[in-house]
């Protein structure tokens, strides 16, 4: 199939497949990228927002094109930022939640700093602490957070324990 289809597709495969089939498709993408004809951002983000479970075989993909074109990861973060600002505007709750994990993956691959994941948790924890805010919007903020934890927590209380224990404090205030 094409590489359309096959980014579509990742993921798909068995799991004793999986590992040859995401390295297969980053050395296909990076050729794309280093020819010209395509970043296929676009495409990749729009399937991480229609296909949520498989967030971390995309993240993974960019992570590794990422390791030998260092700018397609810095697009590709950019691309992500923006689609989340369109969501948060559009309250579109689902987009945000899965954009923020894809973020939280990106940072495990290595193609968004830390310190880039920090920020964006923190974000939306002064949301749901901020007692002016809808309380819908407070809530879902919260959440979309508390969710996104699991996904990153471990790495995050490595490299980032303050700023762990600064978010940990913005939730105490929320639910107080």
């Amino acid at each position: 199939g094409s590489l359309k289809e096959r980014i579509v597709m990742a993921g798909d495969e068995r799991p004793n497949l999986l590992e040859a089939g995401v390295l297969a498709l980053s050395d296909e993408l990076l050729w794309s990228v280093q020819e010209g004809r395509g970043d296929w951002i676009d495409l990749i983000i729009e399937c991480v927002c229609k296909l949520g479970s498989k967030i971390p075989v995309y993240a993974a993909l960019v992570g590794l094109v990422n390791t030998e074109h260092p700018d397609y990861g810095k697009h590709f973060v950019n691309a992500v930022h923006a689609r989340l600002e369109t969501a948060t505007l559009n309250d579109d709750f689902v987009t945000q939640k899965l954009l923020l994990r894809t973020a939280a993956e990106l940072a495990n691959s290595g193609a968004l700093y830390m310190s880039g994941l920090v920020g964006l948790l923190m974000d939306f924890a002064e949301v749901a602490s901020n007692e002016k805010a809808h309380r819908l919007k407070r809530d879902y903020a919260a959440l979309t957070v508390m969710g996104t934890l699991p996904w990153c927590c471990e790495r995050v209380s490595e490299e980032k324990r303050d700023e762990l224990e600064d978010l940990f404090t913005l939730f105490r205030d929320y639910m107080s």
